[in-house]
């Protein structure tokens, strides 16, 4: 009778462990507390135009949902996943600085793509990689292992967030924090994480079409 593979065997692997440390170092946000703050008091930005910008980025990350999913099926998962974390990247660290509006829209634009490159891609490369390594069975298990890593990177740098406001540390710090982690994630993404050879075969198109059809019927 074949032994039931542990979840610590699973989230040991060489294949599997950096898709965990990705994670947490792309959901690193110590800012979550106090970005209203920085917003209001450090880029003088009204609660109308932050909403504004945050819709921009909404409609962004929809209206590329395609071009983007295109792009990773033809290109690999993989490559969109570094797309992503690149584009989220230099468009949070827009926010850095005390600029126009105009080029925090622009930000907002730059990580909506991202978030398009990411969507449904970084699911597909740890699946495939499951399917690769015939753990398939084990994915679920993976997958609640993994909300608790990223649910650690909330916390932790929630923690943090709180420390270096205490020690005197600059609100900017806080988001600089975030733009460094998401860098230090790309030599992970290049060298440890693999592109699968299996591939799920399955299009984002169909998929975007039909998000569109049940939300027309919706309303």
């Amino acid at each position: 009778m074949k032994t039931e593979i542990s979840l610590l065997q699973i989230v040991s692997h060489p294949r599997i462990f950096p898709l965990l440390i990705w994670q947490f170092l792309n959901n690193w946000s110590p800012w979550i507390g106090i970005i209203m703050i920085y917003f209001n008091n450090f880029l003088e930005l009204s609660f109308t135009q932050i909403m504004l910008l945050q819709s921009l980025f909404m409609f962004s990350s929809a209206f590329f949902e395609i071009p983007t999913g295109i792009i990773g099926d033809k290109f690999g998962r993989k490559l969109s996943v570094i797309a992503s974390v690149l584009f989220f990247s230099i468009g949070f660290s827009i926010y850095l600085f005390k600029l126009p509006i105009i080029f925090y829209f622009l930000g907002e634009i730059i990580m909506g793509i991202g978030k398009a490159f990411r969507s449904g891609s970084d699911e597909a490369l740890q699946y495939d990689t499951f399917r690769e390594l015939n753990l398939e069975k084990s994915y679920s298990r993976f997958i609640s292992f993994q909300r608790s890593v990223i649910l650690s990177s909330f916390l932790i740098s929630g923690v943090f967030g709180t420390l270096a406001l205490k020690l005197g540390l600059s609100l900017r710090f806080l988001l600089l924090s975030t733009p460094i982690f998401y860098f230090a994630s790309l030599p992970i993404l290049i060298f440890l994480i693999k592109e699968p050879l299996v591939r799920t075969k399955e299009s984002f198109i169909p998929n975007y079409r039909n998000y569109i059809k049940t939300a027309i019927h919706t309303h």
